[in-house]
């Protein structure tokens, strides 16, 4: 009677175990997340990205969860958190993870909606300097758009910090002489530099 009992008891521990499986790894989690991400239930799956970052401080793909993250916030409108997270990934010493340009993009953006000019504009100093890559023509736009709104100043804070940074305050660039038939975004300065559209080009 004992061992019947005893049977029973491990069939049903086993079936407990079927029905509710294991957190299982690290990455389990991520790949969960991930999965509830793609089948458009965001806020789960920013949920699930939140409980990682907290128990997987030091985990190699910390930064790929900052930026999904990020990503899911901004869907979710909840934009304070997803520029923190975004920066998180921006500031990071990954120089090489896939997605950050894409996160200086989406941060610059996310800073100007909130009328953070200034932030703006260092998010696309810092991106230009380590190369914007498909998104530097725009880039550049975007800044001379944001100046001509904050009033055209010539010498903000970001630029200051830009300059000081050896990044060429390349946002703060004005109009210059140019033929022309060429486009605004193509111009170029006597010296080859890139020069932005004036602000009513700008929009």
């Amino acid at each position: 009677m004992l061992r019947i009992r005893s049977s029973a008891a491990i069939l049903m521990l086993c079936l407990l175990a079927a029905a509710c499986p294991a957190a299982g790894t690290p990455e389990d989690m991520l790949m969960e997340a991930q999965r509830l991400e793609n089948a458009g239930s965001v806020q789960q799956a920013a949920d699930k990205y939140e409980s990682f970052l907290k128990q997987y401080t030091d985990h190699s793909q910390v930064v790929d969860a900052h930026y999904r993250l990020g990503k899911c916030y901004d869907a979710l409108g909840m934009v304070d958190q997803a520029v923190g997270h975004l920066k998180a990934v921006t500031s990071s010493d990954k120089k090489n993870f896939r997605g950050r340009q894409d996160a200086f993009y989406a941060l610059g953006k996310l800073q100007a909606s909130t009328k953070n000019y200034d932030g703006a504009i260092a998010t696309y100093e810092a991106m230009l300097g380590e190369g914007a890559g498909i998104y530097e023509d725009e880039v550049l736009g975007l800044c001379g758009g944001y100046y001509a709104i904050a009033g055209g100043l010539q010498t903000g804070p970001a630029v200051a910090q830009g300059r000081q940074n050896g990044l060429g305050g390349r946002c703060h660039q004005r109009p210059c002489p140019a033929v022309s038939s060429q486009r605004a975004d193509t111009r170029t300065d006597a010296e080859g530099r890139r020069c932005l559209p004036d602000a009513e080009e700008t929009g």
